[in-house]
């Protein structure tokens, strides 16, 4: 998926994703205050909100507690799906808060939904 990204990234996102809509790197205004882009990484890849894309390895974390964990109270299924959510949702928040795109935000959002389903 990584890769993937920093191809969105080369070629400034796309003129047309799956709705009809622009979605080019920078153009979606989440709404955070934190406002400082700055090159990330060999590539100089430009990270939109550098402390809220990296504080979102803190999802990483909870899908590896989430495997270590032994006491749960619920089925082998649920913790699949919580492990496989907070997987993707560390990597889709990072997204978002680096990239200020549509998919960005899809990514992060949609998977706060799936993550709360399955809490509930």
């Amino acid at each position: 998926m990584w890769g993937e990204w920093l191809h969105y990234w080369m070629t400034n996102g796309t003129d047309k994703d799956w709705s009809g809509k622009s979605d080019f790197w920078g153009e979606y205004q989440d709404g955070f205050p934190e406002w400082n882009p700055s090159p990330f990484g060999e590539e100089q890849m430009i990270i939109y909100e550098p402390c809220n894309y990296a504080s979102n390895l803190a999802y990483l974390r909870s899908a590896t507690r989430t495997c270590s964990y032994q006491d749960w109270s619920f089925d082998v299924n649920i913790r699949r799906g919580l492990k496989r959510s907070f997987f993707m949702h560390h990597m889709g928040s990072a997204w978002m808060h680096g990239s200020h795109t549509h998919l960005g935000g899809d990514l992060d959002t949609r998977l706060i939904s799936v993550i709360s389903y399955l809490a509930y």
